[in-house]
């Protein structure tokens, strides 16, 4: 087969010379930047960007599929840490009473138990009688009153940790309050936790956060209007407990930062961790709460895009 170049739209020649599919070549923008440095055709594996260049796809194997999906490269991300997996859109992970013996079928039943997927362990949250909320497909439905689902043993997702990250997908109704989305603790404490979040009656978000039970909570809250009712947001939080450093992004945007109180190093290491959604205390949520993704470490900048674009992935 012989050797030819290849044209844009005005007969200008982005590429020296090709040699069909089969040949190794760099991918254009239509700038003629390099975009990807080499593709092999659809086999080939290779990030997807988006128009400024950054990976909104850990890797991708060509159009014509084969490629891992969102979810199994997620899975790769958690591989065999004590990090997990909350896929919403799974019924097979869902059922409608804590015991877990009556499935989740279709949408309205109530959500009584969700069990993880992926990493070292199993997690599962759990509700019972009115306080379930209700199965929408890719998320649970709850409805500002009593809902809630919590773990119901001690998790050691960020237990003797240097870091902590959270990606979840979330989506508020209503009148905006002082709405718990989540509440992860070390303790029966109000203030004894490493993870929490609050939605604020202006738009704001309230990021909470402790490295030990003995240290004073750290608030660090985003400016006004960052948080719209009725539109989807994903979330993250990331705690750095080895630098004290805090960080709370909403959709792939840093919107607030700060520094945990006390001296850094690893979590606390003396108790396991309580988590729940929906509610915290007299602070409910109402709305939607989707997939929802916990690491005992924190992501690179590519594997956070991926984290987020999975979570993204099923409307709320």
């Amino acid at each position: 087969m012989p050797d030819y170049p290849v044209l844009d739209g005005t007969g200008e020649v982005i590429i020296a010379a090709a040699e069909g599919p089969d040949t190794v070549y760099p991918v254009l923008d239509k700038a003629g930047n390099v975009i990807i440095a080499a593709a092999q055709g659809p086999a080939d594996t290779y990030p997807i960007r988006d128009g400024a260049g950054n990976p909104i796809l850990y890797e991708y194997n060509g159009p014509g599929g084969g490629g891992p999906t969102l979810e199994e490269q997620v899975a790769t991300i958690i591989g065999t840490t004590k990090g997990w997996l909350l896929r919403k859109s799974d019924m097979a992970t869902q059922f409608q009473d804590d015991t877990g013996l009556t499935p989740v079928t279709a949408l309205a039943q109530p959500v009584g138990r969700i069990v993880s997927k992926y990493g070292s362990g199993t997690v599962m949250f759990t509700g019972a009688g009115s306080t379930r909320p209700v199965y929408n497909g890719g998320s649970e439905l709850y409805d500002n009153s009593d809902d809630i689902l919590a773990s119901p043993a001690p998790l050691d997702t960020l237990q003797d940790v240097a870091s902590g990250y959270m990606c979840m997908a979330f989506k508020p109704t209503g009148t905006l309050g002082s709405d718990q989305v989540y509440f992860f603790s070390t303790g029966s404490g109000g203030t004894i936790h490493r993870h929490a979040g609050i939605v604020g009656a202006t738009g704001t978000f309230q990021f909470s956060a402790k490295r030990l039970d003995a240290d004073a909570l750290t608030n660090i809250t985003c400016a006004a209007g960052v948080i719209v009712s009725d539109q989807t947001h994903v979330l993250e939080q990331i705690n750095n407990y080895a630098t004290g450093a805090i960080e709370g992004w909403v959709n792939g945007v840093l919107v607030a930062s700060g520094t945990m109180a006390g001296t850094p190093g690893n979590s606390e290491n003396t108790a396991g961790l309580a988590g729940q959604f929906g509610r915290y205390s007299t602070s409910r949520f109402s709305g939607y709460i989707g997939d929802v993704c916990m690491l005992p470490f924190v992501p690179t900048t590519e594997q956070r895009a991926t984290i987020r674009a999975l979570m993204a992935e099923v409307p709320l």
